[in-house]
């Protein structure tokens, strides 16, 4: 028989497959001329292809253009450092800083001195600052130039064996590894394009190339000293407003002038607290609520004292500390002289407010929450707090419970929170059950008593629909319900289970974003309907807010208080998606289509909206869905299935398969 050419074989590959229905063709597709091993998403919504040879291409996610192929060595991780165009690329010969834009590295590997330890970012000068050790070094990266600063040994001395400081712990006279503190905590701003450094028992300002402007003793008290443990948590900050920084250490703070290193203060505050914030009409030391492992971040019974700090003198500014049941989680500054604050003891999240300049909590005593506090938007008249156990609506003035009906879950219950107007629903996952409270008038009802999925399968996307009907699903099986309760919809989509863990993890990572910023977006959504309109606070923070609404990222680093950066960072960023209409989801399915697809389902109904053509990869099929522009990226494998394959001679079969595995289709939906 004719055999047909290569590319109408690799076009049969990709739009059509045998007995297929309403299969959709490429946007675009990109030929790369070699095996593609691996699909990435990135902050910039540009799709990373990763080849067979080592190279890394990145393509324009609208048309499919290669923007920059490079070779990076065989990539095994690319970390995200969020809200900027940059990634740390771990290969097989160590670390690379990637610019996403243009493809430029710089290889951290060989340029540290020792092993990586860490890395921080720095918002006020958009510097990245990598510490390695063994020797301990910092290398200082400017961003905007994408270019090294400098790479000095954490002493910043030239000595020999000065690079790590050891400390005499319980009289000891030979020092151990374990109390070597070159780095103690992130270095902080100098506010001239430099850095200060807080370690080995030193505070060292450093300019923009790594010259010492000083280097001075850390402040000491007359017995003991600052340094009393060397696993102590130390917080610097810095004054945006005055010629002075913050250390705090050991339960005492002191002020230091950037000038020349010396105390700025009379004395030190002595306070318990590992973080300062800055509240523009003082300083409130606390203790943050940090759980870097489980159950390690503040205990039931831990309390917080606080007290406002003089930023000028280092006295106590109220007549006597205030005392929080728990360690804070979260904060917010609702106007100059009022201070939010959410606190966490492992159990429960509770709520205050402090008037700043009287020293008093607003409430006589705090509010207990529903669970732990995801996000809270605070009113003048009302704040909503969305938590892990559903949700609380208080009065501002009073801290009146306005939801006194709201439905009681059990400690361990899995609560989803989905905000539709006035109505939050509220997806018991644990019991599988769903609620719906009117948040504004309050009330709880039961209205789905006990949804299940085939295979006992875990509840993993979930909606509500613009006509009240509530979509669930599993991976494999869809149900849909009436405002009421009455089950409408109840569809399993067939699968075999053939490559299972790829299709599952990709669309994990797809929903567990989705379903983050869903319930964040429908929260402020349903504020407003309620007439809550959030207080954002100082004009700083009003700015740095706008910043973060248009991409959330930016707080991670707090790199929206910095204009040019966060600038920088958005008209970088690709197209969006249009979100309009979010009523359709992605599943995998191949028995009833006597092949494998990957589906785009209507939410309403389960009618099937477009296959999408998995070839002959189906243990693995290497596909991507980044849902913040709407496309799906897949690179194919050459199906054995195929017709033009199995008439095909061993040199064509070679050809085709090589082309077959060289390209990568964007499909937009």
């Amino acid at each position: 028989m004719k055999r047909k050419s290569i590319m109408t074989a690799l076009a049969l590959l990709l739009f059509t497959v045998l007995q297929a229905q309403n299969v959709k063709e490429a946007t675009w597709i990109a030929t790369l001329g070699e095996t593609v091993k691996n699909v990435r998403t990135t902050q910039l919504n540009i799709p990373l292809i990763e080849l067979r040879s080592g190279n890394v291409a990145a393509l324009d996610p609208s048309t499919g253009n290669v923007l920059w192929n490079k070779d990076m060595r065989f990539v095994s991780e690319v970390t995200p450092v969020q809200g900027t165009p940059f990634s740390i690329v771990k290969n097989r010969e160590g670390l690379l800083l990637l610019n996403l834009n243009d493809g430029k590295t710089i290889d951290i590997s060989s340029q540290i001195k020792g092993t990586m330890d860490s890395w921080y970012l720095i918002p006020e000068s958009y510097d990245m600052v990598f510490f390695s050790k063994g020797p301990d070094a910092f290398l200082v990266v400017d961003l905007f130039n994408f270019s090294v600063r400098y790479n000095q040994p954490a002493t910043f001395s030239e000595k020999t064996g000065g690079a790590a400081a050891k400390l005499s712990k319980f009289g000891l006279g030979i020092p151990t590894a374990d109390v070597t503190v070159s780095m103690e905590c992130p270095p902080i701003s100098n506010r001239a394009g430099g850095l200060i450094y807080a370690g080995s028992g030193k505070l060292t300002n450093v300019d923009g190339t790594g010259k010492v402007i000083w280097q001075v003793d850390q402040p000491k008290k007359k017995k003991g000293g600052m340094i009393k443990t060397v696993d102590n948590q130390t917080e610097m900050l810095v004054d945006e407003n005055s010629d002075v920084f913050y250390i705090q250490k050991s339960k005492n703070m002191m002020a230091v002038k950037i000038s020349d290193g010396s105390p700025a203060w009379s004395d030190f505050y002595e306070v318990k607290g590992n973080e300062i914030i800055d509240t523009g009409n003082g300083l409130l030391p606390i203790m943050r609520y940090a759980e870097k492992t489980s159950g390690q971040g503040g205990g039931m019974f831990n309390k917080s004292k606080i007290n406002l700090v003089d930023a000028t003198t280092g006295k106590a500014v109220w007549p006597a500390e205030l005392e929080l049941k728990g360690y804070i989680d979260q904060y917010r500054m609702l106007d100059d002289h009022t201070l939010a604050i959410v606190t966490f003891n492992q159990t429960n999240s509770r709520f205050q407010i402090i008037d700043l300049a009287q020293g008093k909590f607003r409430y006589a005593n705090e509010i207990e929450l529903k669970g732990r506090v995801i996000d809270f938007i605070a009113g003048s008249q009302k704040i909503v707090f969305a938590t892990s156990k559903g949700v609380d609506i208080f009065e501002t003035a009073t801290g009146k419970d306005l939801l006194p009906g709201m439905q009681k879950f059990d400690s361990d219950a899995d609560i989803i929170n989905v905000y539709r107007g006035s109505m939050a629903y509220n997806i018991d996952a644990k019991n599988r059950k769903v609620y719906v409270t009117d948040m504004s008038k309050g009330g709880t009802v039961e209205i789905v008593k006990n949804f299940k999925f085939d295979a006992g399968e875990a509840l993993v996307k979930y909606d509500v629909l613009a006509n009240g009907n509530i979509f669930l699903a599993s991976a494999h099986h869809m149900q849909v319900y009436s405002p009421t309760g009455v089950l409408v919809k109840n569809q399993a989509f067939d699968f075999s289970g053939k490559g299972n863990a790829k299709f599952d993890n990709a669309l994990a990572v797809v929903d567990k974003v989705t379903n983050t910023a869903f319930m964040v977006t429908s929260l402020a959504l349903s504020a407003a309907t309620l007439g809550i309109g959030e207080v954002t606070g100082t004009r700083a923070e009003a700015a740095q807010t706008s910043y973060e609404l248009m991409a959330p990222e930016l707080a991670a680093h707090n790199l929206a208080k910095n204009e040019r950066a966060a600038k920088y960072y958005l008209g970088l960023r690709k197209m969006k998606k249009d979100q309009s209409n979010t009523g359709s989801f992605f599943v995998r399915r191949d028995k009833d289509a006597k092949a494998n697809y990957l589906s785009y389902v209507s939410k309403e109904d389960g009618t099937v909206i477009f296959d999408i053509p998995l070839a002959a990869d189906v243990d693995e099929p290497e596909f991507v869905i980044d849902d913040a522009v709407g496309f799906l990226f897949y690179a194919p494998r050459f199906s054995s299935a195929n017709a033009d394959w199995m008439f095909a001679n061993k040199k064509e079969k070679a050809q085709m398969q090589k082309t077959a595995e060289g390209i990568v289709g964007g499909y937009q939906y």
